[in-house]
Formats: structure tokens, C-alpha cells, sequence
């Protein structure tokens, strides 16, 4: 009996040991249980009663609503934005087809300018090409040239008659015009029985008036003592410093026109221009004249002036045909003493020597004209005489 009134100390003591085992266990279960954001309890808080840690639970239950508000809010703002952005790119989207098709519209317009531009400008190169000074291509150029040029070789001929003056003279007169031909003429001037061959002095007087018709008529950039010839000159050097094409074609071609308008208008021979002009021709004249009258001792002047002015007339007719073609026509330019005989612009004349082929007398020039792919076209080769040294 006194041995089963002791065991129960025993089984108490056990028990109690045992219940100390299931607080620490219910304390782990709890711990456990409880949010992972919670802190810690303390080791003073072992021993904290249960009421408390369920207020302890209601806290941290109501900070964790708390945080799923705060999160809850920051994704409808997320939301939002992103609804905004939806929105945005939906309007730029639209702002890019209206600007494509603004573009298109613009091109369109652009593509239907240029093709009026491109009809505008056909337009005024026929209006351009329509305003022809003359008839006269150069083919007929061509022929005019020639006839010219035999009018000119023929005109010594002409007056062969009074041809008067002897060989001193004749070397002296033209010796003063052409310094370095000085020997060959007085060497050449002369046939063997010491009487003088006309056909040099032939020669001679066709090299004097075709070296006028050039300086006076024919290298003029528009027509002979035109007021227009300067500043057209520099009209044209400041469009090539810029390369500028086409321009300078146009308004040589108009220029041209201008001048045989008034050409033709009787109103026009009353103006300071057309006196300046006749001014000029007559100086022309009277400079030939002047010279070739003191070989020709016996011709009557006014009938010398009478057929020089007859072949200025001419050259300053053709000059204006010449000036107004699309690529004018213009005198290609020999240098006496250094060039060397071309066939395709040269032809030799009686005199020349088998044993060179240097150009030492020019009697009359080339004209050549340029086509549109830029070749240099002969219209009429020079006549030139071939020599050795004739210094």
C-alpha cells in the first residue's frame, strides 16, 4: 500500500516533465504558425500569455491587409499608365497615317509640277529655237561663207589694172603691217626676171581684208560696234565661273534677233546705235583703203571703198547668221610660225615648200562651229602658205 501511495510522486514528477515538453512544443507550433515578417520573440516573451500573442497575431494580420492595399493601389496606377500608354501610341499611330498620307499627297503634287515644268520647258526651248535670227543653217552658212570668200580672193583681180607701185613700196607697205614677214615678201615678190608676181601681193591683199572682216565683224560676240558686245562678253565669262549652261546660248540667239529687227525697221536707222555702227563699217573701209590705196596708185577711191563696202555688207550680214545659231560659228584660231599644217582645216596654197610643213602665212581663216556632243564641225578650211624659217 505504502508502496503505490509513493508512486504517483514518481508519475507526477514525470508529468510534469511532460507537460514542460508540450509548452515548448505549443511555443515551436505557434512560432511556426506565425507570419515570417513578424520578429522574433524574445526570450522574455516565452513565457508571454496567450491573449497576448493572439493580439500579437491581430497586428501583424492587420499590417499585412495594410501592405496588400498599398500594393493593390500601386497596380491600378501601374494599370492606368499603361492604359495611358495604349492610348498614346493608338493616337500617334493615327498621326503617322495622316502624315503618310499627307506625304503621298505632296509627292503626288511634286510628281505632276515637275511634269508641267518639264512641258513648260520643252515649251520655251521650241519658243527659243523658234526665234531664229535668219533662215540660214549651216549649210547655207557654208555657202555663204564660200562665196564670200571667193568675192574676197577675186576683189586684187578686180583692180589688177592700177596696181602701179614697184617693189620697195610694196615691201614696205605691207612689211610695216606684218614685221616678220618683212624677208619672205621681199624674197618672194619677185619672180627671176625681177618683175613682180602679183599672185603675192594677191595674197597679201586677201590676208588684210580678211584680218579686218575678223578684228571688225566676225569675232565680234554679237554684231559689229553692238553696245551689247562688252557686257554680253562678261555676262558669259561670269556664267561659265559658275557653270551655268544653256543660258548664254539663249540670250546670244535674242540679241542676234534684236539686231536684225532693227535691221529691218527704218526707225532704228535713226538711232545713236545705228549711226555707231555705220560709223564703224566706214572706218573699216577707209582703214583697207588707206593701206591698199598706196600700191593701187591709180584706182579712184570711192570705187575702191565703193566694192570694199560691198564685201563688209556681206560679211556683216553673214556675221548675224553666224552669231545666232545654237553653237555659233567662229574663226578657229592659226598661229603663224608655230603651227603645223592640218589638212582637215588647212588648205595649201601656191608658194608653199615641199620641205616644211610649218604654217608661215595664213591668207584666210578656218571657221568651224561646235555640235551638241562638243566636236569641232569645219565649215571652211583656212588657206595657208607652208614654209621654212622665213626670218
Amino acid at each position: 500500500m505504502q508502496k503505490q501511495l509513493q508512486q504517483p510522486a514518481a508519475v507526477q514528477q514525470q508529468q510534469q516533465h511532460e507537460g514542460s515538453n508540450r509548452r515548448s512544443h505549443w511555443l515551436q507550433f505557434t512560432k511556426a504558425l506565425a507570419p515570417r515578417n513578424m520578429e522574433e520573440p524574445s526570450p522574455r516573451q516565452h513565457g508571454t500569455p496567450l491573449f497576448q500573442q493572439q493580439n500579437d497575431v491581430q497586428e501583424s494580420s492587420a499590417s499585412f491587409t495594410e501592405k496588400k492595399k498599398k500594393k493593390s493601389a500601386h497596380v491600378q496606377l501601374l494599370e492606368e499608365q499603361i492604359e495611358h500608354m495604349h492610348a498614346e501610341t493608338q493616337r500617334l499611330k493615327e498621326s503617322e497615317e495622316q502624315l503618310r498620307q499627307y506625304s503621298q499627297e505632296m509627292e503626288r503634287k511634286l510628281r505632276t509640277m515637275e511634269q508641267q515644268y518639264q512641258v513648260m520647258s520643252k515649251d520655251l526651248q521650241e519658243h527659243y529655237r523658234a526665234i531664229r535670227v535668219t533662215d540660214d543653217d549651216y549649210a547655207t552658212i557654208k555657202q555663204q561663207l564660200s562665196a564670200l570668200l571667193t568675192k574676197v580672193e577675186s576683189f586684187p583681180f578686180g583692180i589688177k589694172q592700177e596696181f602701179s607701185a614697184d617693189k620697195n613700196i610694196v615691201v614696205s607697205v605691207f612689211g610695216s603691217r606684218w614685221p616678220r614677214l618683212s624677208k619672205y615678201i621681199e624674197g618672194r615678190l619677185c619672180r627671176s626676171d625681177q618683175s613682180i608676181d602679183y599672185s603675192v601681193v594677191a595674197f597679201l591683199v586677201q590676208k588684210l581684208i580678211m584680218e579686218e572682216l575678223a578684228a571688225c565683224i566676225f569675232n565680234a560676240p554679237i554684231h559689229m560696234a553692238s553696245e551689247v558686245n562688252n557686257d554680253f562678253a562678261r555676262i558669259t565669262t561670269w556664267l561659265t565661273q559658275y557653270h551655268v549652261k544653256g543660258f548664254g546660248r539663249k540670250l546670244r540667239q535674242q540679241l542676234c534677233k534684236v539686231i536684225a529687227t532693227m535691221y529691218a525697221d527704218t526707225n532704228y536707222h535713226s538711232s545713236p546705235q545705228y549711226r555707231k555702227i555705220l560709223e564703224c563699217r566706214d572706218f573699216l573701209i577707209k582703214s583697207v583703203v588707206d593701206i591698199i590705196s598706196k600700191i593701187y596708185q591709180t584706182a579712184n577711191r570711192s570705187e575702191l571703198e565703193k566694192k570694199l563696202g560691198k564685201l563688209v555688207d556681206e560679211a556683216t550680214k553673214l556675221s548675224l547668221a553666224m552669231h545666232g545659231q545654237d553653237n555659233p560659228v567662229i574663226i578657229r584660231i592659226i598661229t603663224e610660225g608655230r603651227d603645223v599644217l592640218d589638212p582637215e582645216y588647212m588648205t595649201e596654197q601656191r608658194g608653199s615648200s615641199n620641205e616644211s610643213d610649218i604654217v608661215q602665212l595664213v591668207i584666210s581663216p578656218a571657221f568651224v562651229y561646235h555640235d551638241d556632243a562638243g566636236y569641232e564641225m569645219c565649215l571652211c578650211r583656212a588657206k595657208v602658205i607652208c614654209h621654212e624659217n622665213i626670218q
